[in-house]
């Protein structure tokens, strides 16, 4: 975890990046990640940037939305940015939903954290590929005991997740029928 001073990520970036409001949204979600995640490393001793960015590409590009909330989607947990700061930052409604669904609630299980991140498809998408991601051994200096039951409940939590999204695929439109 790392120390959360108090910065203003707007001002910041109308100092640092003078036309950021005119880029598009997917640019600047990319933009607060790699300054917020700036420095940390993940527990391979790699940079956690190559993390966030690797789950949103694996999400896809081809839903700007989706993609924005993958990478993002771990920066209010790991750093001192909030989900009103996203807001006004300008990110939607379903980024922030998204974002705040895959953020940790510290007074919750591992669990029930999966069971608020199970009543929606979005960010089922994204924690599936950030499982797929956590879940590879390469990712891990060791393999020590404690890793390896952190991997047994990522595995479970991915079938769960995996399970879910098949089945919000089977769901059809109340309106016109289609899945």
């Amino acid at each position: 975890m790392t120390c959360k001073p108090i910065v203003n990520i707007v001002e910041f970036l109308d100092q640092n990046f003078m036309y950021w409001r005119k880029k598009d949204k997917t640019s600047l979600s990319i933009l607060v990640s790699a300054i917020m995640h700036f420095g940390q490393l993940d527990k391979g001793g790699f940079p956690y940037f190559l993390h966030v960015m690797h789950v949103a590409l694996a999400t896809g590009i081809d839903d700007p939305e989706l993609f924005q909330a993958a990478i993002l989607h771990d920066v209010i947990e790991d750093t001192f940015i909030t989900i009103d700061d996203l807001k006004n930052l300008g990110f939607s409604k379903r980024v922030c939903d998204c974002v705040s669904l895959l953020t940790k609630d510290e007074s919750l299980t591992y669990d029930q954290n999966i069971e608020r991140i199970l009543s929606s498809l979005d960010a089922c998408k994204v924690k599936f590929n950030d499982l797929t991601h956590n879940m590879m051994p390469s990712r891990l200096k060791s393999l020590s005991a404690e890793n390896l039951s952190k991997l047994s409940q990522y595995f479970i939590s991915y079938k769960r997740i995996k399970d879910k999204i098949n089945l919000f695929k089977q769901e059809k439109c109340p309106e016109c029928g289609t899945p």
